[in-house]
């Protein structure tokens, strides 16, 4: 019994010894850049060392806050004793409309077992401003001057400004500026506004010129002959039609009444359903006795 336990053991701590040389941990180095801004692509450069031979399965990849994250790559690769593999992995373009924010890249290795390596970097854009057009009112009439300005967080920001005719003729204008509303329909203001260590920003907005202010007539006319004819009121024609208050009361009245009268009468039907009930009830009790 003895022998056999000893040789139980003894069997698990080669097995183990055998494992551990079998497998050993890899040594992984990323050396990437603190920071990346705008017109460069994010990448970084990685390392694997093992101090055996053994084939593994590894990915790698860059994640960031709020930012598409790079194409994830999966290899197997045999890893020689003590010869390092040396990788470069590319990640996302930085453009402008990315916001600054933190990244993690980082080299896992899936298979035969797991290991990971990580290192921060942050990617540094410029920041963003408000930029508005800025218009008195919507819709204009045809020969009216037009002010078309902007406003800006910034101070003398660079713009580019193109106005589409309803004609459908584009022209570049510069802003502010006062046009005359020549053409009937709709016009397009596209701006474009940019200043160094900023985003670019945009804006778009749209307003009308129309023929003319439309004229509501009203259909009832006022002949102030002091009699209130068809079709004038109290209101279009107070001369003719004066408020009559003595007329409202009395309708003010009336309905008060009518309300009361109501009340009354259903009051009245439900105490004669009440004494048609208790007098079929005596009469049931005088049969009974």
């Amino acid at each position: 019994m003895i022998n056999k336990k000893f040789f139980t053991i003894a069997l698990i701590i080669v097995l183990n010894l055998f494992l551990i040389n079998f497998v050993s941990a890899v040594v992984i180095t990323i050396d990437i850049k603190p920071s990346f801004s705008n017109g460069e692509t994010v990448y970084f450069d990685y390392t694997l060392i093992s101090d055996i031979n053994q084939t593994i399965n590894y990915q790698v990849n860059s994640v960031c806050e709020n930012a598409p994250s790079g194409i994830s790559i999966e290899k197997t690769v045999t890893l020689i004793p003590n010869i390092p593999l040396k990788e470069t992995y590319k990640s996302i373009f930085v453009s402008d409309n990315i916001d600054t924010q933190a990244c993690t890249a980082y080299v896992m290795i899936t298979y035969p077992f797991r290991q990971t390596a990580s290192k921060n970097f942050s990617i540094i854009t410029n920041p963003s401003f408000n930029f508005d057009i800025k218009l008195d009112k919507k819709i204009f009439i045809k020969g009216e001057s037009i002010k078309l300005d902007y406003i800006s967080e910034v101070s003398s920001p660079s713009i580019n400004a193109s106005l589409t005719l309803p004609d459908k003729s584009i022209q570049q204008i510069n802003l502010p500026i006062s046009i005359n509303a020549e053409q009937i329909g709709t016009y397009t203001l596209e701006t474009t506004a940019s200043k160094s260590g900023y985003k670019t920003a945009s804006s778009k907005e749209q307003f009308a010129v129309i023929e003319e202010e439309a004229n509501i007539k009203s259909i009832n006319t006022c002949n102030a002959n002091n009699v209130c004819d068809f079709g004038e009121t109290t209101q279009n024609c107070p001369q003719d039609c004066p408020f009559k208050k003595e007329k409202k009361m009395f309708n003010t009245f009336t309905i008060i009444f009518l309300v009361i009268l109501g009340l009354i009468i259903i009051i009245l039907i439900i105490i004669l359903i009440i004494r048609q009930k208790i007098s079929k009830k005596e009469k049931f009790d005088i049969r009974k006795t």
